[in-house]
């Protein structure tokens, strides 16, 4: 597991919180500084606050997504064969709040499908490094890239183009990381 996994999770976490209880946790931490003498609990209040702004910067990094619960009505199946095809690395699942997250470039809307390219693209990283961190590649595919000429993975797949070209670069990806 990778630290941006961590904090996307407790991230996760405190936007559960109500405003009263982030209240408590900052008026506790206060306490446990001033108690210590040290800047302990002010310390623990900036990683918490770090977490926090780092699932939004995550969010940023990988777009638009949708809840399990959206994608079931979409692909008109049950949570059980959403969590096979992630099992069968067939679908990109990102951790959320109360369930997974899937960035939306795997989804035909019109077809109510997980993409050909999608499909392709997850199997093709997870087979490689099967212990990705499912950040980092909903991140890598969010991101331009230069081979190929300036566009993320992701329009690609959006769009069916170059899906041969991409999975060659997904594959060296990879394997770099995996090793």
């Amino acid at each position: 597991m990778e630290i941006a996994d961590i904090a996307w999770g407790f991230g996760a976490r405190l936007e559960e919180l109500s405003k009263d209880e982030h209240d408590l946790i900052a008026r506790l931490l206060a306490v446990e500084s001033e108690e210590r003498g040290d800047d302990d609990g002010q310390a623990v209040g900036r990683w918490i606050a770090d977490a926090y702004v780092a699932r939004i910067r995550w969010r940023e990094a990988i777009g638009d997504t949708i809840d399990t619960a959206a994608l079931t009505k979409v692909l008109n199946c049950s949570r059980q064969a959403i969590k096979h095809r992630i099992d069968n690395h067939r679908l990109l699942a990102v951790p959320g709040r109360r369930s997974n997250e899937y960035p939306t470039w795997q989804v035909d809307y019109v077809n109510g499908e997980i993409r050909h390219g999608a499909a392709a693209w997850v199997q093709c990283w997870l087979d490689i490094e099967p212990e990705a961190s499912p950040l980092t590649m909903a991140a890598w595919a969010a991101a331009r890239n230069d081979e190929l000429g300036g566009r993320c993975p992701a329009e690609l797949i959006v769009e069916g183009e170059n899906i041969d070209a991409l999975l060659a670069l997904t594959e060296a990806v990879a394997a770099a990381r995996a090793r």
